[in-house]
């Protein structure tokens, strides 16, 4: 398509130089300086071999490593630390239906060391009867696992219902 207007063409070819020289003395110095420091560090570290920045370099790779090595063994030894709380949850889940007790919320706390026993409190929040918490807690005590209660909290309902509304914080001991 051909610019009839004289002041389009003069315009439309200053224009064209203008991004000539942008393109000539801006973008192809740039690519050439990119190119020729990728080559030259390229180079350097290939030919010249600098045993120095090569020792730093591994150092500082193998100080990485250990970092590394070390946080990875911290989250196993956390991993399996933490995974006792999901055979506790698994232990009051299965006496809660044995026992007919209808379960709010299962809150645990921090893992706390006793010696050399790790301890998990767990607080469980619950519905049920009287009976069906008596034999719940009774369960508990005869389970598997090394409980300590520390507290119980039973409270009547506000609304004539049969059911109570109760907790209970309990210390699990995850390494017997």
């Amino acid at each position: 398509m051909f610019l009839r207007n004289t002041k389009w063409k003069r315009l439309a070819t200053v224009f064209s130089i203008f991004m000539a020289f942008v393109f000539l003395f801006e973008i192809v110095p740039m690519f050439y300086s990119i190119s020729s420091h990728l080559f030259i560090s390229i180079e350097r570290k290939l030919f010249t071999g600098d045993v120095d920045e090569n020792e730093k370099l591994l150092l500082t790779l193998q100080h990485k490593k250990s970092t590394i090595s070390k946080k990875i063994d911290r989250l196993v030894l956390n991993t399996g630390r933490y995974m006792g709380i999901s055979s506790i949850v698994a232990t009051i889940d299965s006496l809660a239906k044995v026992c007919d007790v209808q379960i709010i919320d299962i809150l645990p706390g921090n893992i706390n060391k006793s010696g050399n026993l790790d301890v998990q409190s767990v607080s469980v929040k619950m519905k049920c009867s009287y009976e069906n918490f008596y034999n719940f807690v009774r369960f508990m005590e005869h389970s598997a696992k090394v409980i300590r209660f520390k507290e119980f909290i039973l409270e009547s309902p506000k609304n004539k219902s049969k059911y109570l509304s109760g907790s209970i914080v309990m210390d699990f001991y995850l390494n017997l």
